[in-house]
């Protein structure tokens, strides 16, 4: 069986979270960081999917691979095993447990990735927001820095008439 543990992964998840900060003063940073970041976190959401999947395949395939050694057992030692005796027989079995315990873990990593690539997209429009309102911010100093220009030109102007 294939291993991608959730140890191994927490390297990649406390680096990334460290990255959802958004530093006001460097955003030029920040937006250039951005795409980088957010593609590492969707191609290490498709690769838990990936094995997610697999160990749900590998459930499937070890439950069906028990299953039919179980009922040759039995046949072979002239016992008569019904469909609820075989689950349960198959439900005990320690390879069925192995391969369950990694699906799990497996599928608690990718609902890992997905809360990471969903905080990146919210971090995005985050992004987003704050380049908006420096902008309108820029703008605005830059509209009143003028007009208080023209006022002090005005003034000074009356001033000389006066």
């Amino acid at each position: 069986m294939e291993e991608f543990k959730d140890g191994e992964l927490k390297f990649v998840e406390d680096d990334l979270l460290s990255e959802l900060a958004i530093d006001r003063m460097n955003l030029d940073v920040i937006c250039e960081n951005h795409s980088e970041l957010f593609a590492g976190v969707a191609l290490a959401r498709a690769t838990a999917t990936s094995f997610h999947k697999r160990a749900e395949l590998i459930v499937k395939e070890t439950k069906a691979e028990v299953g039919n050694l179980i009922r040759t057992e039995r046949l072979e030692e002239g016992l008569k095993t019904t469909e609820n005796q075989l689950m349960e027989l198959i439900d005990m079995n320690a390879t069925i447990k192995k391969a369950r315990k990694w699906r799990l873990e497996t599928g608690s990593i990718l609902g890992k990735m997905e809360a990471l690539l969903t905080a990146f997209e919210h971090r995005r429009s985050m992004i987003n927001n704050e380049v908006q309102m420096l902008i309108t911010n820029t703008a605005r100093a830059t509209g009143e820095s003028n007009t208080q220009r023209m006022n002090e030109s005005i003034r000074k102007k009356r001033d000389k008439k006066e």
